[in-house]
């Protein structure tokens, strides 16, 4: 049973400018605030205490502990520091850094159900040959404006994401469902309440997908430390399954600092009963961004880690490749195409560098050492399966996908001789808010 969003979380006030929503400080009265959260403190704690302590949330130990998080040796990072070996090799050395460090592997709705499964079983059956357990972003929530829900797009999430749970079966993996969703598109001042909870239901379906397998840790995506406040947050986590899950992720593709989101996990995990919670430091190393797109000027932050040195935090993740674009703004890419100089640039404020790479000059590096960059390294096909599979049905298998999905939605990657394709990998491609 699905639990109620309380009418004052709901109720959130319409707002066209999506965009500058989150500029704005949290307005309302003082004594108003006070009261909210009390009152959804208060609702917390009754359901808590009347359902129990169940699921991921009440298991021992961190399922990160004693695990090698898996780095894709195909990645878009390890791509590009190949293609540019040659011509650009100390900007490869430091491109090889970044792939170096295991990161998310981003599935979405430009995977069709149909493919999904086998992208999943692909990247798992990877990650076990290395010994190593693999964290998957899933970003394929179909409502993210101001459109009502309708049963088809709802039937064939709910498909999707048990596509996804079938690839994963009884596999090792740490699962991040759905940027944005819960934090960002369920509080639309454009829905109802009925609405809004149409939208919670969708998402607790999904954990309950994912949080029955055996060997997943799940967490539910919560924004970040500038979206809600954390008692609304708690509440709309709750509503939505979070206590089936292992917990929750916060500054997915953001900037903030992870002091700041430390602070606000522990705040919002404390309402949840103590609810663990994961942190992206891909590019947070600065935490100076005023925009969410593309910022310049940003630094790679703490690479994968489980020593938190926090209770309520299981690892601090890359969550987000770094690269990847978040968009056509401030010179990028298409979202999701990995932009080596943006790349470079975030190594370079994390002083990632080689001595004599030459001055940092907005986003790009320039001197004789790196030479002039290209705004986007091309993903070529890698054939690397055995002679016999180099002809025949894996490659008419590759031809038919890459008729099935848009050219513009897609990076291909390779097809492997592992008796099914790699199929198509892109990271990051989804959109945050303005940043305060």
């Amino acid at each position: 049973m699905n639990t109620p969003i309380p009418n004052d979380v709901a109720a959130a006030e319409p707002d066209p400018d999506r965009s500058s929503r989150r500029s704005r400080p949290w307005r309302r009265p003082a004594v108003l605030a006070l009261a909210l959260a009390l009152a959804i403190t208060v609702v917390i704690g009754l359901v808590l205490a009347t359902s129990g302590r169940t699921g991921s949330g009440s298991r021992p130990g961190d399922p990160f502990s004693g695990v090698r998080l898996f780095a894709d040796p195909h990645s878009e990072a390890a791509q590009a520091r190949d293609s540019m070996a040659r011509t650009h090799p100390a900007a490869a050395a430091v491109l090889g850094r970044i792939a170096s460090q295991p990161a998310g592997f981003w599935l979405g709705s430009w995977i069709p159900g149909t493919a999904v499964a086998a992208v999943v079983r692909t990247v798992l059956r990877e990650a076990g040959a290395s010994d190593s357990m693999p964290l998957l972003v899933l970003y394929a929530y179909p409502y993210r404006g101001c459109e009502q829900a309708t049963a088809a797009s709802t039937a064939a999430y709910e498909q999707w994401v048990g596509q996804v749970a079938a690839g994963i079966g009884t596999r090792r993996a740490a699962v991040v469902l759905e940027p944005d969703a819960l934090a960002e598109y369920v509080r639309l001042g454009c829905l109802a309440a009925a609405a809004q909870a149409d939208r919670v239901a969708i998402i607790h379906r999904a954990v309950g997908q994912l949080a029955k397998l055996p060997h997943v840790a799940l967490y539910l995506d919560a924004g970040n430390s500038h979206w809600q406040p954390a008692p609304v947050m708690a509440a709309l986590l709750l509503a939505a399954g979070v206590r089936e899950a292992r917990g929750f992720s916060l500054n997915v593709s953001n900037f903030y600092s992870t002091a700041a989101e430390e602070s606000y996990g522990d705040r919002v995990g404390a309402l949840l009963n103590g609810m663990h919670y994961v942190i992206d430091t891909s590019r947070n190393g600065l935490a100076t961004a005023t925009t969410w797109c593309n910022a310049p000027g940003q630094a790679l932050g703490a690479v994968p880690t489980v020593d938190t040195g926090r209770k309520l935090a299981d690892a601090l993740l890359w969550i987000k490749p770094p690269g990847a674009s978040d968009g056509m703004c401030n010179g990028g890419p298409q979202a999701g195409v990995f932009w080596p100089a943006y790349a470079l640039g975030l190594a370079a404020k994390a002083r990632w560098l080689p001595a004599g790479s030459g001055p940092l000059a907005d986003g790009e590096l320039v001197g004789d050492a790196m030479g002039p960059l290209p705004d986007r390294v091309p993903v070529t096909e890698v054939a690397v399966q055995p002679a016999e599979h180099q002809q025949g049905q894996p490659l008419r298998e590759r031809q038919a996908l890459r008729a099935e999905l848009a050219e513009e939605d897609l990076v291909l990657l390779e097809t492997r001789g592992l008796g099914e394709s790699r199929q198509f990998h892109r990271v990051g491609h989804h959109r945050m808010g303005q940043l305060s």
